[in-house]
């Protein structure tokens, strides 16, 4: 279930050590911090936020080359965009915060939870996992596109294959320099880093998913669920890859009642 209407607030860019950040501050209360997958923004989290605000602080981030977040500098693997949200945490001075991933946001968000002391528990919402998930399998030539999209020429003949196949996969609306900037991070995804941060990580984890995502499969959110650390489990038996919007009331109380036990 969806909140009535959905959160329209853009992103505010934030000068902030790291870099400029767009960043959506509502709310008051313990905080959550959010992080979009790929490609995305904040607005892919806009139907939990009316869910979450009345009762906490949920800060969204766009991620480097997303939304109001230019490229900068950062790395494209997983364990540098991680230092960069525990970076963006540190500059915008928030501790204790509950921090979800969703997507691809996932694994970044548990690289960022076992990097910075700022974050108490983690949330994983339609994760990537521990190993090659549906969409990636079924496409096995987006990935290998994806190395070779640095020089220009390259790029410029590669986008019309490959905005197809993000156009098939469901993601639309986007920009050309956005989906080069999924793809140089696809290009470096190695889920044996996520593998090992998740074993390493001493924090509570939840893990959410719905049985008919047809972009992270469920045997593939089975075996996440084992290998994140202890926390909730939520299976929704549908629901899609978005359950941040598809589930949101529900996702939310489920947050609101676990958030007060984490002390």
């Amino acid at each position: 279930m969806k909140p009535e209407q959905p959160s329209e607030a853009e992103a505010v860019p934030v000068a902030l050590p790291v870099g400029t950040v767009g960043v959506v501050d509502e709310g008051t209360g313990p905080t959550v911090v959010a992080i979009h997958g790929l490609p995305g923004s904040v607005r892919d989290w806009r139907w939990l936020a009316p869910a979450l605000t009345p009762h906490v602080r949920f800060v969204r981030l766009d991620l480097p080359g997303f939304g109001k977040t230019p490229p900068g500098d950062v790395g494209y693997d997983i364990d540098a965009r991680g230092a960069w949200v525990a970076a963006v945490l540190e500059g915008l001075g928030l501790e204790d915060a509950v921090l979800l991933g969703h997507s691809m946001g996932g694994p970044v968000a548990a690289s960022a939870a076992r990097q910075s002391d700022r974050v108490r528990a983690l949330g994983l919402v339609a994760s990537v996992g521990t190993e090659i998930h549906v969409m990636l399998r079924r496409q096995p030539g987006v990935r290998w596109a994806c190395y070779t999209l640095h020089a220009p020429p390259v790029a410029r003949a590669m986008l019309p294959y490959l905005r197809r196949n993000f156009e098939r996969t469901g993601f639309r609306n986007v920009s050309d320099d956005e989906i080069l900037q999924a793809c140089f991070v696809l290009a470096r995804v190695r889920f044996g880093t996520n593998r090992a941060n998740l074993a390493a990580l001493r924090k509570p984890t939840l893990v959410a998913w719905a049985s008919d995502d047809k972009l992270v499969d469920e045997p593939v959110s089975e075996k996440l669920y084992w290998a994140a650390p202890i926390g909730p489990r939520i299976r929704f038996p549908t629901g899609g890859h978005n359950i941040q919007a598809t589930r949101a009331s529900e996702l939310a109380e489920a947050l609101l009642a676990w958030i007060p036990q984490l002390g």
